[in-house]
């Protein structure tokens, strides 16, 4: 019978000096072993309440918390106290996970009509489209662009178009993975102390080709969070390794309510007023944006704000299930809880979701301002849009080639 590691030991019995001495010495997919009990060391410090030996084990060392026992319960399903549970939540100053005081991470898109644009406030993220066909056209686009490279055939033809056609092309997962782990390797020197649990994903990624690895490792309280949503390009990266495995995804797409907590200026609240104003202007996300289903946890980070700043709740409705909207938190004992934090309840929302503004509040009770969306899904049938995408331009070439001939 294989007997209990010497860590589990020391976790069960309480000696910190023991336990951060083993720590140092061994490898990280040893510190995360799974006992042949069905527990790990952090289970067993949680279960016998030493609170130090959590804390090293996750603030210092950052232990796998995702795994479970035989009882499918993960350490944090097991603490006992809230001094224990505490340590499982993510520390209040990281509060730009679900607020921040970045620009925002929508864009308002509108038919452009000069007499308005005198009246209105002006911002560094706001864009205009003609939305009665130019966003018909842009949920097109979206449904054609996930429904293509979701596919088999959709890679094999992006695989084949960069081998044989154009070997600069960087529109492939090879070269996107390639991106990725470039900016995990200029965020994170291999002496931070994350650098060990960043690459512990990235490789069970790679092994696995699953993306929940990838999804966890967004999840962390670390820079390489910053890196991923401080620009559009960034942001495109893992969405376009998110929309690789999208099919995988399918049983976490959201159909709900989620709440953001936002830290806005004044200027940036007249944005969505005017976007209320008139049904055909519309809000997009342009990067990676966190919400929860718990509003409690929306309005916990919402207040933390600026003195220059206005505390506001960002109401998401989405009446169906949305392929824009992967949920982090248990589901069920087959889809589990793929966060770091399993108390946030996360509703992550992908870059490209497009929203519209049907109400704003102003709360006197709470102080806070509440800006209700509506999710606009993407259009229906989008192989038949692929199709027909093919078909016209083929139909354009034709028209150019007799053109030349004559």
């Amino acid at each position: 019978m294989v007997s209990l590691s010497e860590l589990y030991i020391a976790c069960c019995g309480g000696d910190e000096d023991l336990v951060r001495g083993l720590l140092a010495s061994l490898e990280y997919n040893e510190i995360n072993r799974r006992e042949p009990n069905g527990s790990t060391p952090l289970h067993a410090a949680v279960c016998h309440g030493h609170v130090s030996i959590v804390r090293l084990l996750l603030l210092e060392f950052h232990v796998d918390r995702r795994q479970r026992n035989n009882h499918s319960l993960t350490a944090y399903q097991e603490a006992q106290t809230d001094n224990i549970r505490q340590l499982f939540h993510r520390p209040n100053q990281a509060h730009q996970r679900f607020c921040d005081d970045q620009p925002s991470p929508f864009e308002i898109y509108t038919e452009h009509n000069q007499n308005e644009e005198n009246g209105r406030a002006t911002s560094n993220y706001v864009g205009r489209m003609e939305t009665n066909q130019k966003i018909l056209g842009y949920r097109q686009l979206l449904s054609m662009s996930k429904h293509i490279w979701s596919s088999e055939l959709g890679q094999k033809y992006f695989t084949l178009y960069t081998r044989f056609v154009d070997s600069t092309n960087a529109i492939n997962m090879v070269s996107f993975i390639k991106q990725f782990k470039k900016l995990i390797d200029e965020t994170l020197p291999p002496d931070h102390n994350l650098y060990p649990r960043v690459q512990a994903l990235f490789n069970e990624y790679e092994q696995t080709q699953r993306p929940e690895p990838l999804l966890t490792l967004y999840t962390l309280n670390s820079p390489l969070y910053v890196r991923l949503t401080e620009n559009i390009d960034n942001s495109l990266v893992l969405l376009h390794i998110i929309w690789r495995h999208l099919r995988v995804l399918t049983p976490r797409f959201f159909r709900g309510t989620a709440y953001r907590g936002l830290s806005m200026k004044y200027d940036d609240l007249k944005e969505y007023q005017w976007a209320l104003e008139n049904n055909d202007r519309t809000i997009g996300t342009y990067r990676f944006c966190s919400s929860s289903t718990d509003r409690c946890v929306a309005e916990a980070f919402g207040d933390i704000v600026l003195p220059d700043r206005i505390r506001t709740v960002i109401v998401f409705n989405f009446d169906q299930p949305c392929n824009g909207t992967i949920q982090l938190y248990s589901l069920s004992p087959d889809l589990p809880c793929i966060s770091n934090f399993e108390e946030e309840r996360e509703v992550l929302i992908l870059p490209g979701t497009i929203f519209r503004v049907w109400k704003i509040e102003d709360d006197q009770h709470t102080g806070y301002h509440i800006i209700y969306l509506n999710h606009i899904p993407d259009a229906e049938n989008p192989g038949l849009h692929v199709l027909a995408s093919v078909l016209s331009e083929a139909r354009d070439n034709l028209i150019k080639w007799f053109s030349f001939r004559r």
